[in-house]
């Protein structure tokens, strides 16, 4: 009898310390939450205590006290006067974004309806590339800036000659580029494996990425030329200094940007240069160990694996080791832009 009583208290005590646990769970995580609210104050309140403490703190203080009221008034002034303006950037910016997300997708396996995202995504851009051609951007005619008509710009005829304006016209002709850029890339990762290889696909990728930032690289040669010719006071020597000195950086950044597209363009049609074609002797396992399937094309690395061409090159677009032992295949390689990503960086000149 005195066993089962014991028992049965046992049996509570488990029950008592179980709940205790739960009980404790949520406490717990409350204790924690509330200690990092209490540290988040205690933070603020030493860094207010700082400020006031001292003479250049409280000056501090006072002068974004004084002057925010006025700076935010003004900006709600340059929004309302540039509402259309800044509503057209966003909805362009918001549009490349989401054609280079759908190129991504694609080129990833991601969508199995291929054609008709394609085909949806270049019926859009064509829209918005429509639109911009008929509303053009104030002091930038669509067909002069795309053919770098620098006589256009050197003709001194323009409406609003200011920083703004002009920054506001490189950044709009700057994205609405980088949205044609998707067209291509959207062509080449919907024709079919039969007609070109994935290593191939992407090399191609990778080459009209830096082919389209050569020519970003060039479209505000025009504008900037404009603005510091004509800009301000006008014609002068200082003008002249300026112009010169803008157009000598922009020749090095030129250099530069086609450096890779030379670099690029000689690997594009190139077989690899890694490993060797194996011989049936050494070639023990018919199974690739990155397809899992019969090999086609087999290349063996120096490391001694034996890989297809096709998987191994793809492999090698993302990663410079080899996928069995890790041991170092390509150093210095360039995996940039490989996935049909469009670069994120907004140009202002």
């Amino acid at each position: 009898m005195s066993d089962a009583n014991h028992h049965h208290h046992h049996e509570q005590d488990n029950e008592h310390n179980v709940n205790e646990g739960d009980n404790n769970g949520p406490a717990a995580a409350n204790d924690d939450r509330w200690l990092g609210e209490r540290n988040i104050r205690e933070g603020i309140e030493h860094i207010r205590q700082r400020l006031d403490s001292t003479r250049e703190g409280q000056t501090l203080v006072s002068f974004f006290v004084n002057t925010l009221p006025f700076v935010l008034l003004f900006s709600i002034k340059f929004i309302f006067d540039h509402a259309g303006d800044i509503f057209l950037l966003g909805i362009l910016i918001s549009f490349f974004l989401q054609a280079d997300y759908q190129v991504q997708k694609v080129t990833s396996g991601a969508i199995t309806n291929k054609y008709f995202m394609a085909l949806y995504t270049i019926g859009y851009t064509l829209t918005v590339l429509t639109y911009l051609s008929v509303g053009h951007v104030e002091d930038f005619n669509f067909q002069d800036v795309f053919s770098l008509n620098l006589k256009y710009f050197l003709s001194g005829e323009f409406n609003s000659l200011s920083m703004i304006s002009t920054f506001f016209g490189i950044v709009v002709i700057d994205t609405t580029f980088k949205l044609i850029t998707v067209i291509p890339k959207l062509v080449l990762v919907t024709l079919p494996d039969m007609v070109i290889s994935g290593p191939q696909r992407r090399k191609l990728l990778q080459f009209v990425e830096y082919c389209a930032q050569l020519y970003r690289c060039a479209l505000p040669v025009g504008p900037c030329i404009r603005f510091f010719l004509f800009g301000g006071s006008g014609v002068g020597m200082f003008s002249y200094i300026l112009t010169f000195s803008y157009t000598g950086l922009k020749v090095g950044e030129l250099f530069r940007y086609s450096g890779c597209v030379r670099r690029t363009m000689r690997y594009l049609f190139k077989e690899s240069s890694f490993g060797t074609t194996p011989q049936p002797h050494d070639i023990e396992d018919d199974m690739c160990t990155v397809c899992h399937e019969n090999m086609t094309h087999p290349i063996m690395l120096d490391c001694k694996h034996i890989f297809c061409r096709v998987c191994i090159e793809t492999w090698l677009d993302k990663n410079t080791t080899c996928p069995m032992c890790r041991a170092v295949v390509t150093q210095n390689a360039d995996n940039e832009w490989k996935t049909g990503m469009t670069s994120k960086s907004i140009r202002f000149f």
